[in-house]
């Protein structure tokens, strides 16, 4: 009954007859950032999983043992959770994996100038546990009195990494609850949100500054097409308008192209969230509705062309400061992972697949490379981001897994 099973057709069908490979599982710049989309399986969206050591139900399900199954969890839902388990090495060979470690919150804080927030994140890989910056936030959110009591994994500590994550593209406090859930399974009170939100941007002012420094870049490049608007808090970004498209120009030089823009006085969308309450009062009959809650609040925002990501149609579509730093920081991290891609390969290590922030290479069992030497290889600093604190997590074994 679980869509995420349906996967398990899509496998049969891709594994090829000769030797059963899965090929063609990305494509290439497939989002508008840069990045590869998923095809065929579909292995950037595979579910995370419930059942822990799940491995150890691999015989069952091959013997069709579900009733033994059953009396520890439901059979669909194990299969569910082991559908990485389905994807491993070819015989004699391992898998080696590496993850760049929360990437995304790193880059936003670096290109930001949020500089308390890296140094943070170098001591803590230096082997500092009270500079886990999940912690720190947890502890600031009053989910325990030092950072020492937050423990990994915990409802605290993934509360903490929900905002320190989630906060950094300028997410209001209903999103915040949304994704909460949706992406660390984690239930917060909208007063709980709130209080998050806040936190957030009076501890991470640079970031905060740098989404509004985004929005007026782009504004004025746009107004003023053939000007390059440099900006950022390490005045490594640069916007500018040439022909028909916007281009916000990457630390590393590769740009985003957005076509067609231009500014347009539209309604914002608290306001517009405001006007639809006011008006459900007034049809409760509830008194006390202001004239001012009524009257549309306008502000100068960015419109370009662009592909829908849920309709898949083109339309004009409106973007503001907080998504345009989302969709540089998506970027960034793209670049990171490709030029680690390519060292991978330059030295010998074929690169079978790869996920988001995660490379998997494919090397024989007596093979020397370590998931710790894979990831050292993997978070090299470009040399235009010297000064940006990459780390990496990895393993290595003879099935796939998160």
């Amino acid at each position: 009954g679980r869509s995420s099973v349906a996967k398990l057709d899509s496998m049969l069908i891709v594994a090829s007859p000769a030797d059963d490979r899965a090929r063609g599982l990305a494509m290439y710049h497939g989002a508008s950032t840069g990045r590869w989309a998923g095809k065929l399986i579909q292995p950037q969206n595979f579910p995370r999983g419930s059942i822990p050591n799940v491995e150890a139900f691999i015989p069952d399900v091959l013997a069709g043992a579900y009733e033994a199954i059953d009396l520890f969890a439901h059979p669909v839902v194990v299969v569910s959770s082991m559908l990485r388990s389905m994807l491993r090495a070819a015989p004699g060979n391992v898998l080696v994996a590496g993850d760049f470690s929360a990437i995304e919150c790193r880059i936003v804080n670096w290109l930001a100038g949020q500089n308390d927030v890296l140094e943070h994140f170098r001591k803590y890989d230096a082997g500092d546990q009270n500079h886990n910056p999940y912690k720190i936030m947890a502890v600031r959110m009053g989910r325990g009195a030092s950072v020492a009591e937050i423990q990994k994994p915990s409802d605290d500590y993934q509360a903490g990494k929900a905002a320190e994550l989630g906060c950094g593209f300028g997410m209001g406090a209903e999103k915040f609850v949304k994704a909460a859930w949706d992406v660390y399974q984690l239930r917060v009170t909208l007063e709980e949100a709130e209080n998050a939100v806040e936190i957030y941007r009076s501890t991470h002012q640079q970031v905060k500054g740098f989404w509004y420094e985004t929005d007026a870049a782009c504004r004025a490049a746009i107004e003023s097409p053939g000007q390059v608007q440099v900006f950022g808090g390490r005045r490594n970004l640069r916007a500018v308008v040439a022909g028909a498209y916007l281009y916000l120009v990457l630390p590393g030089g590769r740009p985003l192209a957005y076509a067609a823009p231009r500014v347009v006085m539209a309604e914002t969308p608290w306001s517009a969230k405001e006007r639809a309450r006011a008006a459900e009062r007034i049809a409760l009959g509830i008194p006390e509705v202001g004239d001012e809650e009524l009257v549309p609040q306008m502000k100068a925002q960015i419109e370009f062309s662009g592909v829908h990501s849920i309709t898949k149609k083109w339309c004009r579509q409106r973007t503001y400061g907080g998504h345009l730093v989302e969709n540089i920081v998506q970027a960034v991290a793209r670049d990171f992972l490709a030029e680690g891609m390519l060292r991978l390969e330059s030295r010998g290590f074929g690169v079978v697949m790869h996920s988001h922030d995660e490379a998997v290479v494919e090397v024989p069992e007596d093979s020397p490379l370590t998931a710790a030497g894979l990831c050292d290889i993997l978070v090299e600093r470009p040399t235009w981001a010297v000064d940006c604190p990459l780390a990496g997590e990895g393993w290595k074994g003879t099935r796939y897994r998160k």
